[in-house]
């Protein structure tokens, strides 16, 4: 019997003992339809689009200018471009006042430079002369590049 199969479209005999099970032509095409399937809200795994990474809780967006590879961003961003009706700029991030990642409250959230930031959780630490130059190379590096990023 012949039966069209459901990703390439081509034609392929299958047994008819097979004919209401079989979906597709072979290994190719079942395994791109399989992992199709199982994305999402078809994975057995999917747990509603948040994740624990770090300490934060992350949301899948894969629209967001600013999503990771996954396609996922940090709840905290997200939370605070709501209230204030904007995406945040690549040199702003989001500081947790009372420094427990997790805690997404509008009122434990601020919007605070990049640099500033750092100033945050470094303020009072001693460091050596190498270790601030070294600090002080990759901030200057990566302030650059936030700067200088634009969004997808």
């Amino acid at each position: 019997m012949e039966k069209q199969c459901v990703v390439c479209k081509s034609i392929f005999n299958v047994k008819p003992s097979k004919y209401e099970i079989r979906r597709t032509c072979g290994h190719k095409c079942r395994s791109v339809l399989y992992s199709h399937e199982r994305r999402g809200a078809g994975n057995s795994s999917w747990k509603g689009g948040q994740k624990h990474g770090s300490g934060y809780l992350w949301v899948k967006r894969e629209s967001h200018p600013y999503a990771n590879a996954d396609g996922y961003v940090k709840r905290s961003r997200l939370v605070v471009e709501e209230s204030i009706g904007r995406i945040l700029e690549p040199t702003e991030c989001v500081h947790h006042a009372n420094c427990i990642k997790d805690d997404d409250r509008l009122e434990n959230l601020q919007i605070v430079s990049v640099p500033e930031h750092a100033k945050i959780h470094f303020k009072g630490k001693a460091k050596s002369i190498e270790t601030k130059n070294k600090h002080s190379i990759a901030m200057k590096r990566s302030w650059e590049l936030r700067k200088n990023a634009k969004p997808n």
